[in-house]
């Protein structure tokens, strides 16, 4: 779906099987972000250098640390902290202002993002 003219949203619901990694890390690849929970398509993305907003729990994993916007192990990685437990609504509406500003941005300033 459309997100403003020139921009698209690709949602991806399946979740990939021990043989299709190499598909997914292909279709990844291609994207210019990737916003995904804190799990298995978070991590290959930002292990792929893919730009990737990472929506994590008030207490996420630890590869994924306490504090801060961002993780020692994949620099490409944004995190999006949830303040209370249970609650995604301030997450989302961070995500959305932040994701109409990286709209806006010109496609080559996107790989800085």
């Amino acid at each position: 779906p459309p997100i403003r003219a020139g921009h698209h949203c690709h949602v991806f619901r399946d979740q990939p099987d021990h043989r299709q990694w190499d598909d997914w890390a292909a279709l990844l690849s291609t994207l210019d972000l990737v916003i995904a929970p804190a799990g298995l398509h978070a991590h290959l993305s930002a292990a792929l250098g893919v730009p990737t907003w990472v929506l994590t729990p008030t207490i996420p994993s630890w590869q994924w640390g306490l504090h801060g916007e961002s993780c020692r192990w994949y620099p490409t990685a944004r995190l999006f902290r949830q303040h209370q437990p249970q609650d995604w609504n301030d997450v989302l509406a961070r995500v959305a202002a932040e994701l109409d500003g990286f709209a806006a941005q010109p496609h080559a300033a996107r790989a800085d993002a």
